[in-house]
């Protein structure tokens, strides 16, 4: 039988095993060297570009396998702040993130004079990863960045999942929806993707750059009614939903043809890495869910009543699952959609008086978690009187969305600090 603090650290280190299987530097070299071999054989002039949370390791495998003579020009990445590194052979860039800014702007504007310059004879290698939609702004004449932020503000604070929050960015943006490749074309572009989106719809993955996309003018503005927002959206926005010009890269235009899309990287390989983990040190797998894509704290509850349901017994039994949940702001406080749903599940496992030494964990595979700089929650059946302790009332901090102070009193705030890979969010709960 296990203690607690074993099983908390059974929990983090299966969380680490995932972060490690969606590691951008293997992943890149093992698929680059594959079409090196394959497509990329009598590939010369290339133009390497690497963008979202995981572009640094994503362009230091791409240097490792290209060779040098090979490469038109040193690489461009585009990054978040928080995993910036210098990188020989590449000029680095960051962007904000979740929500752009005028550094992104410019950085977007580096990466489209690259691409628009591009001619027949050149090939852009085009690793995307998670993250990428917010670090390219590059809104549509008549929106202004500062529109563009605000919407994407609301759009976030709305409860809107990332399929719908990209489909109005995709609407707003030059470079969104397959922008990249109407600009680079006549240029040839391989992509390499790291999903951070769940079911792996590369149209979706950084609003679908390099991917042709289905959705319209009309279905960016119907989102914006949905979520009950159109009418806070600034009126930049409202009117080039409206005036719906031209679209966005479909299926059927020739221009696809120039292009490939590869999948490097995807949260079911990462869930699968932590019950490997898990099941290597003796621990029962249970079936659960899988994904877990609504409300974080309906989440939750739904994750505690499939822990009611099992027996208590010895033996160490485990639930694991991933997705990437949503959060509806009510409150001003700080946290991230992990932090509330490790809450939440907290505050609704003692409702149900859970008969288990249960521990629960839930955290983002970049080591973000929302604007904050803890990527998730761990948390065990005593975290709710170490919370009192400090004087935290965890019902009313869940509330005021205010997970992160709750946490941070009771010391289960998972701190990993930037991973520099991206492929949404891992759950366990040990029993």
């Amino acid at each position: 039988m296990l203690t607690l603090n074993e099983k908390r650290a059974l929990a983090l280190n299966a969380f680490l095993a995932a972060i490690k299987a969606a590691d951008p530097k293997t992943a890149i070299e093992t698929h680059l060297s594959k079409w090196l071999e394959e497509e990329g054989a009598n590939v010369s002039s290339i133009i390497p570009i690497a963008v979202g949370k995981a572009a640094i390791p994503l362009m230091q495998g791409l240097l490792s396998v290209i060779p040098s003579e090979r490469l038109r020009q040193k690489g461009l990445v585009i990054t978040n702040r928080e995993n910036q590194m210098n990188i020989d052979g590449a000029e680095v860039l960051v962007a904000s993130h979740p929500l752009p800014d005028e550094q992104g702007l410019m950085a977007t504007q580096k990466l489209i004079e690259i691409i628009s310059n591009a001619s027949d004879e050149d090939h852009i290698l085009f690793c995307v990863s998670g993250g990428a939609s917010a670090m390219l702004p590059a809104p549509l004449g008549g929106i202004s960045l500062a529109d563009k932020i605000a919407t994407t503000d609301l759009l976030l604070a709305s409860g809107a999942d990332i399929v719908s929050v990209n489909t109005v960015r995709k609407h707003l943006s030059n470079i969104k929806g397959g922008g990249v490749v109407k600009l680079a074309a006549p240029a040839r572009i391989t992509s390499f993707v790291l999903s951070d989106v769940i079911g792996d719809d590369l149209s979706a993955i950084a609003s679908g750059p390099t991917v042709a996309d289905e959705t319209t003018f009309q279905d960016a503005e119907s989102i914006l009614r949905q979520f009950k927002i159109w009418d806070k959206v600034p009126q930049s926005v409202r009117d080039v939903l409206g005036a719906a010009a031209e679209e966005t890269l479909k299926p059927d235009d020739p221009r696809l043809s120039l292009t490939q899309n590869h999948l490097i990287g995807s949260n079911a390989v990462s869930v699968e890495a932590a019950k490997n983990y898990l099941s290597e040190a003796g621990v029962e797998l249970l079936e659960t869910l899988y994904p877990l894509e609504g409300n974080a704290r309906e989440e939750a509850v739904a994750l505690v009543s499939a822990v009611a349901d099992i027996p208590s017994t010895d033996q160490v039994s485990a639930f694991v699952t991933g997705g990437e949940t949503t959060v509806s702001l009510v409150g001003d406080g700080k946290g991230g959609r992990n932090q509330e749903f490790t809450l939440a599940f907290m505050l609704y496992a003692m409702e149900k008086r859970l008969p288990h030494e249960w521990v629960c964990l839930s955290g983002g595979t970049d080591g973000r978690d929302g604007p904050t700089d803890a990527a998730g929650g761990l948390i065990d059946k005593d975290s709710f009187m170490r919370m009192m302790k400090k004087t935290r009332n965890p019902v009313a901090e869940l509330e005021n969305n205010n997970a992160y102070e709750a946490l941070k009193a009771s010391e289960d705030l998972i701190m990993t600090g930037g991973t520099g890979t991206n492929v949404a969010d891992i759950q366990i709960v040990l029993i």
